[in-house]
């Protein structure tokens, strides 16, 4: 078929107007397709942070739980095998466990290396509990009762001793807590730890050195309190 040279031009016009508005379809598309997306992301729910902390003391809660059940397990086995006295064994149970967590709590950020010299510790820990009113709060579980004295600080995690020792008696502790919460140092007040047997001193460290308290930045890098644990004849 011959065309003319007007009919080709024609065809050429037509041509490349389609071409311009299949590319110029396709990035509209293209930009409401982005946009979409864009504003699903907005959409999107924060990360709900409560329920991030209630997860958080559930699984440390399971972990008390599991370290329970393996200590008097292995606590079991001893006294079944004869080898020492129901005392002995939870005592070197709970100095074992205390070992490991020491190591732990020795993994504290270099950053703030805090210091805590319980020989002078003790008598300024009982002056400012005569000068300033701080917070106390108490909870029981079974026969046993912990009070804590912290300044402007709540408690996270402060769990009951586990403990299989004969008799009863009060044992206090006391404490060094970074600005994070966290215990980094802890120690017998053995003036104050009226009838307790160095079971009840390993079963008091071990809870120690395992409570969490609330985050304080303007808090001193170490700053000082105490953890008092009374223990109900078994």
């Amino acid at each position: 078929m011959n065309l003319k040279p007007h009919q080709y031009w024609a065809i050429n016009v037509t041509l490349f107007f389609h071409v311009i508005l299949f590319w110029f379809l396709f990035f509209v598309e293209m930009r409401k397709s982005a946009e979409r997306l864009e504003y699903e992301l907005e959409l999107a729910p924060e990360p709900n942070k409560e329920s991030e902390l209630e997860e958080k003391i559930k699984i440390e809660e399971r972990a008390d739980a599991e370290l329970k059940e393996m200590m008097t397990s292995e606590a079991s086995k001893r006294l079944v095998r004869g080898e020492q006295t129901h005392e002995e064994v939870t005592t070197e149970v709970l100095q074992e466990e205390f070992a490991e967590l020491k190591k732990e709590q020795l993994k504290v950020s270099k950053e703030e290396k805090p210091q805590l010299t319980f020989e002078k510790t003790q008598d300024t820990i009982e002056r400012k509990t005569e000068q300033k009113e701080e917070r106390q709060t108490i909870f029981y579980v079974g026969k046993s009762r912990v009070e804590y004295f912290l300044a402007e600080r709540y408690r996270v995690k402060l769990p009951i001793p586990v403990y299989q020792c004969e008799g009863g008696g009060t044992v206090e502790v006391a404490i060094a807590v970074n600005r994070k919460g966290v215990v980094v140092g802890a120690e017998v007040v053995k003036h104050r730890s009226r009838s307790a047997s160095d079971c009840m001193h390993a079963a008091a460290l071990h809870a120690a050195l395992a409570s969490v308290f609330s985050e304080r930045p303007e808090a001193p890098v170490s700053q000082q309190g105490r953890i008092v644990y009374k223990f109900a004849p078994q």
